[in-house]
């Protein structure tokens, strides 16, 4: 089967983004329920698989990461045109990723957090899934735009590194690209972690503003000793981890279908 190369970014897109959504999704859920609970990362994994909560609130996201991935691809390579370059597509293609996938990943959240969560704490009307009006919205952008610049622009500085460390040939050179790819996801989805975290936790918080933000970071990142003084709390230990866990595989996996698409375009031009 051979496509365009036009082609060979959609149906990754359209195949690939929804695939990886639905894959991770009980990793995904996870971390929303670490917005809210103080308990390890093997005790919310624990939690999350109990009683099929893992896929609870999948079927919206999945569905809605088609155009969403389809953003990530096609969308972000003609903003890149557009604008002359691949940094500053990153935000617009954020931008538009937010718009269609908001409402479906907020709602996904609320569910999976209602499932665990006592009658009286959980989310009484949850957010539609085309509507991506929400206080949670600022940060949900941010996470995308921080996590895509990944794949999109730090997987060549990565690249060269691995490259310097390891020659890179003709047979090695798709393991070379991968390790490179895998390290750039990881280091974007560290950074990306507290921007998921504050989306989480307005989505799953109905009586929080924009203006709890900080607080939200505080109490959950650092503790105070008897004497006033400022530690650094393990949940950020533990929120990292799981935001790695999650974001660098599913945006890795994205990519090699990606990659593989675009490779049954090259061998169709050559014909």
């Amino acid at each position: 089967m051979q496509f365009s190369h036009d082609e060979a970014l959609l149906l990754s897109g359209a195949v690939g983004g929804p695939f990886t959504i639905l894959v991770y999704t009980p990793l995904r859920n996870a971390i929303t329920l670490g917005s809210k609970y103080s308990a390890s990362s093997m005790d919310l994994y624990r939690k999350t698989l109990r009683h099929s909560l893992g896929f609870t609130g999948a079927l919206t996201p999945t569905v809605c990461s088609c155009p969403q991935f389809v953003a990530m691809g096609p969308v972000y390579h003609w903003f890149s045109s557009a604008l002359g370059s691949s940094s500053l597509a990153v935000l617009p293609t954020a931008m538009t990723e937010s718009v269609i996938s908001y409402g479906s990943q907020c709602r996904n959240a609320q569910l999976a957090f209602n499932a665990s969560a006592a009658s009286d704490a959980q989310v009484k009307v949850l957010q539609s899934f085309y509507n991506p009006l929400h206080v949670g919205i600022i940060p949900h952008v941010m996470r995308n735009a921080v996590a895509m610049s990944g794949i999109r622009i730090l997987n060549e500085p990565c690249d060269r590194v691995i490259s310097k460390l390891v020659t890179k040939t003709e047979a090695n050179k798709g393991k070379v690209e991968f390790v490179g790819q895998f390290a750039a996801a990881i280091f974007a989805a560290a950074f990306s972690m507290p921007f998921n975290q504050c989306f989480n936790y307005l989505a799953v918080t109905p009586s929080a503003n924009a203006r709890d933000i900080v607080k939200f970071l505080d109490t959950q990142y650092f503790e105070r000793g008897r004497g006033g003084e400022k530690t650094v709390s393990k949940r950020l230990i533990r929120d990292l981890f799981m935001r790695v866990a999650y974001n660098a595989p599913q945006l890795t996996t994205f990519v090699l279908i990606e990659r593989f698409a675009l490779s049954l375009a090259k061998e169709k031009e050559k014909l």
